[in-house]
């Protein structure tokens, strides 16, 4: 990683460590796969009711709500009408749920820690508030040789799309909830 690259990381994670006081945001999460593989789309709510996130996911065989207190680090999961599993700080988002972690970007499990899965090797600006982090999945033996994409938004501090383990991740009809306004984008 270059200079430049080091520079504007160090940029990228001081603006993203205030990411839980931002607006809130609602959206839908487009997941597609590699080859023939339906693609899913789960409803995501950041920052809503505090410092709560929550995704739902729902496909042919389930319907169940992953909902993470980041107050607390504590996941609750609810699956049907069953009572909810609970997983106080040992549960990581992004191993079941990139989705959620899209919201909460230093969660990701990248940015030199010693259980990371991905490795920053570059970084670059393509807009004011837009970063593009170059990564490579991490393996027994280092580095692989493919290279992902993860794109910040650094004002709402959310990923608003990225590449992670084999699948295209992309926000979608993103709501900034503030006060008393709401916004609608189209992406």
């Amino acid at each position: 990683m270059s200079d430049s690259d080091f520079s504007l990381l160090v940029e990228l994670v001081g603006l993203l460590r205030e990411a839980d006081q931002r607006p809130g945001l609602k959206a839908a999460v487009e997941i597609k796969g590699s080859g023939d593989v339906k693609s899913k789309t789960y409803l995501v709510e950041a920052r809503v009711e505090g410092s709560s996130y929550r995704t739902v996911r729902s496909d042919d065989w389930s319907k169940f709500e992953i909902v993470y207190q980041s107050d607390t680090h504590q996941t609750l999961i609810f699956e049907a009408n069953d009572s909810p599993i609970i997983r106080d700080s040992e549960w990581r988002i992004p191993v079941a749920t990139p989705e959620l972690a899209m919201f909460r970007p230093l969660d990701l499990p990248m940015w030199g820690g010693p259980t990371d899965t991905h490795k920053i090797i570059s970084v670059a600006r393509s807009e004011e508030n837009e970063f593009i982090l170059e990564l490579t999945m991490l393996g027994p033996d280092g580095d692989s040789d493919e290279t992902y994409e993860v794109v910040v938004d650094s004002q709402l501090g959310y990923v608003s799309r990225m590449t992670w383990n084999y699948n295209n991740y992309t926000v979608k009809n993103l709501e900034i909830i503030g006060e008393a306004d709401i916004w609608q984008i189209e992406l």
